[in-house]
C-alpha cells in the first residue's frame, strides 16, 4: 500500500507548455476571438508539438509590445513564429530549430504602375508594414528618407489602407496575405502581388530562460514532427498556392 502510494505521489504530469501568441499576428498564423486563441497554423502546430512532447499547451495571447517581456520575465515558455533578426532581444534567450519558412512580399493595388522585383523599386512608395517588427532589407530606404514607413498594428488594417490610398504598397507574409485574401475574394480581384521577396526566413520559437521546456527538448520535438510529416501536412493546408 505504501509502495503504491509512493509511486502514485511519484507520477507527475508534464507541465504545460504556455506559448505566447502576439496578437498582432494574423490570419491563417493566429485567428483570435477576442483575446483567446481559436485556429489558425500556430493553434495547429502548438498543439501538435505538445502532443509530441506529451504535454498540455496553454495559449497565451500577448501584445506585440509585450511578447519580449513575457519571455524574459517567464510567463510564457515559447513564442513561435518569429526568428532572431526580428527580436530586438535574440540574446537573452534560446532558440529552437527551424519550425517553417516565412515569406514575406509585397502586395499593391493592380492599376500600380510599376513591377516591383528589387528593393529599389519600393523607392518613392508609402510602404505599410506591421508596426513593432524589423524589415532588415528595407530599411536603408527609409533611414535615407527615400521612401515612407507606414506602421499599422495588423494586417485587416494594412489592406484597409492600402484600399483607401493612404498606402501604396504593403509588405506582408504570403500566408497572411493568402488568407485575407480568400476571406475578401471581391477586394482581393483587385490587388497585385508583385515578384519581389522581401525576405523569406525560417520561423523558430524563442525560448524563455525560465522554461520548463528546454532548447535541446523542443529541438527533439520539432524534429520528430518534420520526421512524421505532421508539419508538411498542417503547412499544406494554409500555403499560398493552394488558395
Amino acid at each position: 500500500m505504501a509502495a503504491a502510494a509512493l509511486l502514485a505521489g511519484g507520477a507527475q504530469a508534464a507541465p504545460a507548455l504556455r506559448i505566447g501568441i502576439a496578437d498582432s499576428d494574423s490570419a491563417p498564423i493566429v485567428v483570435l476571438a477576442g483575446d483567446r486563441l481559436v485556429g489558425g497554423l500556430s493553434k495547429e502546430l502548438g498543439e501538435e508539438l505538445g502532443r509530441t512532447l506529451k504535454a498540455p499547451v496553454e495559449f497565451i495571447v500577448v501584445s506585440r509590445k509585450r511578447v519580449e517581456l513575457a519571455i524574459d520575465n517567464g510567463s510564457i515558455d515559447i513564442v513561435c513564429n518569429t526568428n532572431p533578426a526580428w527580436y530586438v532581444g535574440a540574446s537573452r534567450v534560446g532558440w529552437t530549430r527551424e519550425f517553417y519558412p516565412q515569406i514575406e512580399r509585397v502586395m499593391s493595388l493592380k492599376p500600380h504602375p510599376r513591377t516591383i522585383a528589387s528593393i529599389d523599386e519600393l523607392a518613392g512608395q508609402r510602404i505599410g508594414v506591421i508596426g513593432g517588427y524589423h524589415y532588415n532589407t528595407v530599411e536603408p530606404l527609409w533611414q535615407g528618407q527615400r521612401a515612407t514607413r507606414v506602421n499599422q498594428p495588423r494586417l485587416p488594417l494594412l489592406m484597409r489602407a492600402l484600399q483607401t490610398g493612404m498606402v501604396d504598397v504593403v509588405i506582408n507574409s504570403e500566408l497572411e496575405m493568402s488568407a485575407w485574401a480568400r476571406a475578401n475574394p471581391a477586394q482581393a480581384a483587385n490587388l497585385r502581388l508583385h515578384p519581389l521577396v522581401v525576405s523569406s526566413m525560417p520561423t523558430r520559437c524563442a525560448v524563455s530562460p525560465a522554461s520548463r521546456y528546454s532548447e535541446s527538448r523542443l529541438d527533439q520535438a520539432i524534429g520528430e514532427m518534420e520526421q512524421n510529416g505532421s508539419i508538411r501536412r498542417i503547412l499544406d493546408r494554409y500555403e499560398w498556392n493552394n488558395r
